[in-house]
């Protein structure tokens, strides 16, 4: 009257059909973390592979890279305003702020410096 399910052979939770999802393949590591210079490099490994996939699924993020990376390649824009004041003869005569606040301003002036000593004594560079 009752079946005894412990002494049948055959397992009643069995398939006779092979599962129908396919296992990913297991993907391979791509170097070991073993230094500091490993580590960054997978951290911009994945910061890069974050904007990559932001770039190529969400339409603001890509008109958003895509105006940067225009308005960087872009000679006529100008990076920032500067610091440096010239005479109307196109000699520097000073600057709006103090130098010191940054390299960058450092630089500048240094570099104006530079091309208005040339100038004056008619230096050229093989152009």
């Amino acid at each position: 009257m009752y079946e005894d399910l412990f002494t049948n052979d055959e397992d009643p939770f069995a398939s006779s059909e092979p599962p129908t999802t396919p296992t990913p393949p297991e993907q391979p590591r791509k170097r070991s973390i073993g230094s500091d210079k490993d580590r960054l490099a997978m951290w911009h490994e994945a910061g890069a592979d974050a904007v990559l996939g932001l770039y190529k699924h969400d339409p603001l993020i890509r008109a958003s890279i895509d105006s940067q990376l225009q308005a960087d390649n872009d000679p006529q824009v100008r990076k920032h305003e500067s610091n440096l004041v010239y005479d109307e003869l196109g000699r520097l005569i000073g600057t709006k702020s103090s130098p010191m606040n940054t390299s960058r301003a450092q630089t500048e002036l240094m570099e104006a410096i530079r091309k208005d000593f040339e100038r004056k004594l008619g230096i050229t560079h093989g152009e």
